[in-house]
């Protein structure tokens, strides 16, 4: 079963996540509270004592390619250097594609697809600071 969600989240105990992005954080947030501002997702949490907002996200280390011509070979240069990361394939309509993945250097890979399709795919860098090795299609997971 999946669950479809247009508009902002409001979970027990006051907590909330703002799916729409913000331009300042929200006022007496409380811990478990979540907001996107400025493409980073950020939670409002209790670590060492002190409740802040810290960054679950770092959108420095991101990069998205758009592939306007139908193809079966991607030649993306995404230029995060890295050779750590993550990612996702979609189509135009945001359908995961199944994708190999042969990373070039650490500025550029090549994204193998069975049938020649458009779409984008979202890398982000730096996997090891999630507590992620090596390279992972989150599409399928």
């Amino acid at each position: 079963m999946a669950i479809k969600v247009y508009a902002d989240l409001e979970f027990a105990n006051n907590a909330k996540m703002i799916l729409s992005g913000v331009n300042a954080f929200p006022v007496s947030p409380v811990n478990g509270e979540m907001a996107f501002k400025d493409g980073v997702l950020w939670i409002y949490a209790n670590i060492g004592g002190t409740s802040a907002w810290y960054p679950a996200t770092n959108s420095e280390n991101a990069y998205t390619h758009e592939q306007t011509a139908a193809a079966t070979t991607w030649n993306v240069a995404h230029n995060l250097g890295s050779e750590n990361f993550v990612y996702n394939v979609f189509d135009d309509n945001g359908n995961v594609l199944y994708a190999d993945v042969d990373i070039t250097d650490a500025n550029n890979i090549v994204v193998n697809l069975t049938e020649a399709s458009t779409g984008h795919i979202v890398i982000i860098a730096d996997a090891a600071s999630y507590g992620i090795s090596g390279t992972i299609d989150f599409g399928v997971l």
